[in-house]
């Protein structure tokens, strides 16, 4: 039988996944990493800066539900590791009713920034409006074509709809829609790129599309 929580909101903290020089705390891979199969009614994490961690910031291999949405607001990530996992990772069967991701600063690091598998199902919007990229999927020897590297978007999920806009790519040296030809490519407008590779336009995928 499932575990019923309520829900997880995380403000205005600055959170760090290295580990300390006494070793009392080894590096963490994920702010938040679900353990169990749940039902949660929302995630928020707002304000807060991340940064050192391992893989990144959600990491869910067991399926929560989550009712009222995923949001990610204000955050301020830099330095992620991209070490054996990816930044926001969902992998197993679950349903999520929106996922939010606003004004926001993603800089340096990670495998793969938004990995979403084929058995999530967000019944809402996915929606990534107003925020910055700057080198990522880059760091930690991970680098373009590599097996694991998915680029900025590997979202291969049902969406009721997937929008990009109004966001600002720096340095790039990844894809944008990445992955294989299961990813799904979102709606963009008033995306600005500099400085980025010629592959982060044409994608990874086999016909080409995507930015």
């Amino acid at each position: 039988k499932e575990d019923v929580y309520t829900s997880i909101h995380i403000e205005d903290l600055s959170l760090t996944g290295e580990a300390t020089a006494d070793g009392q705390m080894s590096v963490q891979t994920h702010v938040i990493t679900i353990g169990e199969a749940c039902t949660l009614s929302k995630v928020e994490i707002t304000n807060c800066d991340i940064y050192g961690y391992q893989r990144g910031i959600y990491y869910d291999n067991y399926g929560a539900n989550v009712s009222e949405g995923i949001s990610l607001n204000g955050i301020q990530s830099s330095y992620i590791l991209g070490s054996g996992g990816d930044n926001f990772d969902l992998r197993k069967a679950c349903s999520i009713s929106s996922i939010t991701v606003k004004n926001s600063t993603f800089n340096h690091g990670c495998r793969t920034v938004f990995r979403i598998d084929a058995p999530v199902s967000v019944t809402g919007a996915l929606t990534i409006e107003n925020c910055t990229f700057n080198a990522m999927c880059q760091d930690n020897g991970n680098t373009l074509g590599g097996s694991n590297v998915q680029g900025i978007l590997a979202v291969k999920a049902t969406c009721g709809s997937f929008n990009v806009k109004n966001n600002l790519f720096l340095n790039m040296n990844c894809w944008l829609v990445g992955g294989n030809t299961a990813c799904i490519v979102p709606v963009f407008s008033g995306n600005y790129a500099y400085n980025c590779c010629d592959a982060f336009f044409t994608s990874a995928k086999a016909d080409g599309s995507g930015a």
